[in-house]
């Protein structure tokens, strides 16, 4: 169906002729849309803009193979902008097929299409491969600061940022720390938050605690919403907890959990919990502990632990019916003395909930389990010998 707002086609016009038309008047979306009908009518593209919009659909439609082919044909495109989002294009076609100095070549040709828009995420990105993939350090410094050289108000303070990361690696320090305030002070929209939160980790390695602290505060107000925001506000609450501030350290991982990284939502959830556990907050720790238990993002470890401080908090409540679910969990846990631990905990709820065959068979299994710690099997051992 067509889109909505895909406006009317002339007498004998394509849908590529029609999206061409669109984009060239700013209507992005109607663009889109009549691109996706000429995919699906089959038609030619006419030129090597609109078989660049093709691969870009059959790309969105997980079409890679003809895509990749679509990306190379359009890299004969007399537009700087066309050749160079194709070769991107290519280049991403052969990073998926792990091609990486066919990659790297692709990036190099987007660079040299001379697009001001590209040239310097075709840097970054040579960069980054080089880095990462070739450990060419020189050469990916070099393609850093050659994006950097292009002073793109976006495009080029990534580059910052990764050659500060690179400086700080090679000890570069004062290199690093310079790299990182440039960036703060651009005000760019996602980058500035990003090498604030870095350069505060810097400081707090070097062992400027406060400098630190100040920075993770400007982040944390900067963009609470944010994910370097959130990952400050992580930093931050760390400080705060290690100096004793533990209202701060909560108001602070409260909003570090809210990142939508679970690996990192994790760790500041259960050190919310923790804290609050400090501040007495029984009832804030245990939703903390249990949103942590069912939480499938974290590691296992980090799960089955945070089951059974839950499962704790219950059991001296008398929950007992809630406790052994939680304990359930923690009897699950990969490493063998937190599963042993588990399992104990397990049979002691079950034997309080009168399920005899049940508390003798997590009893069993907590003696049984290797790596369980002797007070586990003394008293598991008590009772199995009580309920057998």
């Amino acid at each position: 169906m067509i889109h909505a707002a895909m406006g009317e086609r002339s007498p004998g016009e394509s849908f590529w002729a029609l999206g061409l038309r669109l984009e060239r008047a700013g209507d992005v979306q109607g663009a889109l849309s009549a691109y996706s009908e000429a995919v699906d009518a089959d038609e030619e593209p006419p030129n090597p803009r609109a078989t660049l919009r093709a691969a870009e659909q059959h790309e969105m439609r997980g079409n890679t193979a003809i895509a990749a082919e679509e990306f190379a044909r359009a890299t004969v495109a007399p537009e700087p902008d066309v050749q160079a989002a194709a070769w991107r294009g290519v280049a991403n076609s052969r990073l998926h097929r792990g091609d990486h100095a066919g990659a790297l070549e692709a990036l190099e040709a987007m660079a040299a299409a001379g697009d001001p828009d590209e040239t310097p995420r075709a840097w970054r990105n040579i960069g980054t491969l080089k880095e990462d993939l070739f450990g060419d350090v020189e050469g990916a410094k070099r393609a850093y600061e050659a994006a950097i050289a292009c002073e793109h108000p976006l495009n080029s303070d990534g580059a910052r940022v990764n050659l500060a990361q690179l400086l700080e690696k090679q000890g570069d320090i004062a290199g690093a720390a310079a790299r990182f305030r440039e960036v703060v002070a651009s005000g760019h929209p996602v980058e500035s938050g990003r090498a604030r939160t870095l350069l505060a980790w810097l400081l707090e390695a070097q062992g400027d605690e406060q400098g630190a602290l100040a920075l993770f505060l400007d982040g944390m107000a900067e963009e609470p919403t944010g994910e370097w925001g959130q990952r400050a506000a992580f930093g931050a609450g760390t400080i705060f907890r290690n100096r004793g501030e533990f209202d701060r350290a909560l108001d602070a991982f409260a909003l570090a959990e809210r990142i939508e990284d679970p690996a990192s939502a994790g760790p500041a959830t259960y050190l919310l919990a923790g804290v609050a556990k400090q501040l007495g907050q029984e009832q804030v720790a245990l939703e903390a502990f249990s949103r942590l238990a069912r939480n499938t993002g974290v590691a296992p470890a980090v799960a089955a632990d945070a089951a059974k401080e839950a499962g704790l908090i219950l059991f001296e409540r008398r929950e007992i019916a809630a406790a052994r679910d939680l304990f359930a969990l923690a009897a699950e846990a990969e490493e063998g003395e937190a599963r042993a631990r588990g399992c104990l905990l397990l049979a002691l709820c079950e034997r309080q909930l009168g399920n005899r065959p049940a508390a003798l068979a997590a009893a069993e299994k907590a003696i049984a389990t290797p790596g369980a710690p002797p007070e586990v099997i003394d008293h598991g051992s008590g009772l199995v010998a009580e309920l057998s």
